[in-house]
């Protein structure tokens, strides 16, 4: 059963991380499990996203190092343009994907250079 305060929570930090124009609820899983989609936004934005104890500049943080370890490309460019929308600089987030070398492995922290380069190129943030 969905959670309306959790929803709301829920949005509340979508627009927060996202901006005004932040969206839940579309693609693939909302197409076609709107139930399982509202249930995991639930839990994702509306409880451990806003959990107070740890920052949302953290979290995004702590996002973008997995996100790139992974290989996850597309939600990696999303959430390296969130992350410039909440106050990170391109500064911090390749020294972010500077340390996954070490830890995540060189191919993983490569690809996640090009994608940063990609988005910054994109927001005018260097040169193409």
């Amino acid at each position: 059963m969905a959670d309306d305060k959790l929803y709301e929570a829920a949005w509340a930090k979508v627009r927060e991380y996202r901006g005004p124009t932040g969206k839940i609820g579309v693609g693939p899983m909302a197409e076609l499990s709107p139930t399982l989609d509202r249930l995991k936004d639930e839990l994702l934005w509306g409880v451990l996203w806003s959990d107070p104890c740890v920052d949302i500049k953290t979290r995004c943080l702590c996002t973008i190092s997995v996100l790139a370890v992974l290989g996850m490309e597309e939600q990696l460019k999303n959430h390296m343009g969130w992350a410039l929308h909440i106050g990170i600089t391109k500064d911090q987030i390749v020294s972010i994907l500077s340390q996954m070398m070490i830890y995540g492995g060189l191919a993983p922290s490569h690809n996640a250079m090009r994608v940063a380069k990609e988005l910054f190129v994109e927001k005018g943030l260097v040169k193409g």
